[in-house]
């Protein structure tokens, strides 16, 4: 299943909404961050989408789950980075997902800077944050701000957490 919804120009640019703004956070180019949760000690190197378009620099961040709150797995942050805007960022999130899956996770997803806690995975608090996730079965994106902000992508990320087993 698929819920996707990018505003797009007659440049096939996204406008100028609250996702170009959240993925532009440094000023200097456009973060695309994902969270790929790998079963633990299963965690490998993400090759680049083929197809997809390339990223200027990927930047790969292991981070620590000292309360263990996601046990049996491990979290790693992928900051893909773009000089400008890519031209399809959904494809992009989309493509990104997928590799994530191919290569072991068991689920990913994408959010804004600062979006990240462990006792705040996928949770309806931080839903309007989340902009694309994947497990078994499911891969959605919501790059759209009206999208996100409504109660069916909320509850999608929701009833994700709970699938997994998260709470």
């Amino acid at each position: 299943m698929s819920t996707s919804g990018s505003t797009q120009g007659s440049s096939g640019r996204l406008a100028v909404s609250r996702f170009s703004e959240g993925v532009s956070w440094s000023t200097i180019d456009v973060t695309l961050i994902m969270f790929a949760a790998f079963p633990a000690g299963r965690v490998v190197s993400l090759q680049a989408p083929p197809g997809a378009q390339l990223p200027d620099r990927i930047k790969v961040f292991p981070l620590m789950d000292e309360q263990d709150l996601l046990p049996g797995r491990e979290v790693v942050e992928y900051d893909v980075v773009f000089l400008e805007m890519p031209r399809d960022p959904e494809g992009v999130v989309s493509a990104w997902l997928e590799v994530s899956l191919e290569a072991g996770a068991e689920f990913s997803w994408f959010a804004y800077e600062g979006s990240f806690s462990y006792d705040e995975v996928l949770t309806e608090s931080i839903a309007t944050c989340v902009y694309g996730v994947a497990a078994a079965g499911v891969m959605a994106t919501a790059l759209d701000d009206e999208l996100r902000d409504g109660d069916r992508w909320r509850e999608q990320v929701v009833s994700l957490r709970r699938r997994l087993g998260l709470g």
